[in-house]
């Protein structure tokens, strides 16, 4: 899908002068009423303003209602111009035409077309440097210095889009002047900000439009259109899952894969053998299964998380939700009822040794740490050594200590709902780093714990 958006001239809006000569009781109240409601949304303004960034990771598995795109693009159209002639003209593309267009730069890319971009002047080379550095460096994707095939496979996510599922291409009548280019850099500033404040990441490249030609032979745009910037919005990934695993997504598994994933044997605290579906489609259980797959069952991380959900996803709230929470592991049976005291856990607790459903769902082996979050505020140290003492004190209990489950494998979330055959996966996160589990904030909302 492709569409243009036309001019919509907002309406002239003016406020007639007052007579307040019979008004002087109430002036005082009115203007300190006032001056709280500029205060109030002047605080709101700045911080959209500081919120909003560039997103390098847009969800794939989530969509955004057309509505708020709607509503967001409209509002924009009040941004005060030159003449009140609003130069913008706007191309929005999603879908299969999207799809195209992202394969047909990404191919000139990598064939190593030329990119017909102006050249930054020497003086500003230094803001470039200190802004490649903070995304390419240790602190972002983590690329090797003179590595140039990670640079180029990293720099493919600007002709992609960082698979943003909304793509507007924002042109200029090459007719116009520089003032006017002012205007459209006021409407795009306006727009990223309606955006940000409905809670979607948006990002701003002048990278793509460096295959002028392309973009005009995908979107049908005019001859006597400058192409200035391509804007891409969607809801994003939080920073720091970005620069993981670039084969990890949210999308929820193929018919294919979770077929294979249902008929994979899993065992319970017992030891007794069950088939994965038979654990999240029981007739007893609720509409909605949320399964957790955690890392070792000595994981730091896993274990503060299934804490917080043992803690606030309590029986109570979840029979008023009709949900259901299941714990998924990869180490020994015998980690189980270890697991189960550490955590406080009373639900379902099971373990897949060989991992297969692991790998079959989509999730991944690596040893990234991530950022810190809500449920795992602690470094990397701290976590290790907990993992260690807890290792120790559990094997003076008896407990075996190198079959919790491989360290470097990751979990993630998968959410069912449905009934019978029905059943299926309608949203699922793939943890991207050891550190990487849905947070609190957001799981919350995904299960309405903040309704009961």
């Amino acid at each position: 899908m492709s569409l243009s958006l036309k001019n919509a001239r907002p309406h002239a809006f003016g406020c007639p002068e007052n007579d307040h000569s019979d008004r002087k009781t109430t002036m005082a109240t009115e203007q300190t009423f006032q001056r709280h409601e500029v205060h109030s949304a002047r605080n709101a303004v700045a911080n959209t303003i500081l919120d909003r960034h560039s997103t390098r990771a847009f969800c794939t598995g989530q969509k955004v209602p057309l509505n708020i795109i709607e509503e967001c693009f409209g509002i924009a159209q009040h941004a005060p111009s030159s003449t009140n002639i609003q130069p913008w003209r706007v191309t929005l593309t999603s879908g299969a035409s999207l799809k195209r267009l992202s394969a047909a730069l990404v191919e000139a890319f990598q064939n190593g077309e030329e990119l017909k971009l102006d050249a930054v002047p020497e003086s500003y080379n230094r803001y470039r440097s200190e802004l490649g550095h903070h995304v390419y460096g240790p602190n972002g994707y983590d690329i090797p210095r003179g590595d140039a095939e990670a640079m180029k496979k990293t720099l493919i996510g600007n002709f992609n889009f960082y698979n943003a599922p909304i793509v507007a291409v924002i042109c200029i009548d090459k007719d116009l002047n520089k003032g006017d280019i002012l205007s459209v850099g006021i409407y795009l500033q306006t727009l990223l900000l309606l955006l940000t404040e409905k809670g979607l990441g948006t990002q701003v490249s002048a990278a793509p439009t460096g295959y002028p030609d392309i973009i005009r032979q995908e979107l049908g745009i005019d001859e006597n259109l400058d192409i200035l910037y391509i804007m891409s919005n969607s809801c994003e990934i939080p920073q720091g899952r970005e620069y993981a695993n670039e084969n990890v997504n949210d999308d929820p598994p193929s018919a294919s894969s979770l077929k294979a994933a249902d008929a994979t044997e899993v065992f319970d605290e017992e030891g007794k053998k069950h088939t994965f579906k038979s654990i999240y489609n029981r007739p007893d259980l609720p509409k909605r299964v949320l399964v957790v797959f955690v890392r070792h069952f000595y994981c730091c991380s896993c274990v503060n998380y299934t804490r917080w959900l043992a803690e606030n996803a309590t029986p109570e709230k979840l029979q008023k939700l009709d949900t259901a929470i299941i714990i998924v592991g990869h180490g020994d049976v015998k980690q189980i009822e270890m697991y189960r005291q550490e955590t406080g856990w009373q639900y379902p607790i099971y373990t897949e040794p060989s991992e297969k459903i692991y790998s079959t769902l989509g999730m991944i082996k690596t040893w990234k740490d991530g950022p810190a979050n809500n449920y795992m505020p602690h470094s990397y140290a701290y976590a290790a050594y907990w993992s260690i003492k807890l290792a120790i004190w559990r094997f003076m209990q008896g407990y075996p200590v190198f079959s919790s489950g491989a360290p470097n494998l990751q979990g993630g979330e998968f959410m069912f709902e449905g009934e019978g055959e029905d059943r299926v996966v309608t949203w699922c996160h793939r943890m991207r780093s050891s550190r990487d589990h849905t947070d609190t904030d957001e799981i919350s909302e995904i299960l309405g714990l903040n309704k009961v």
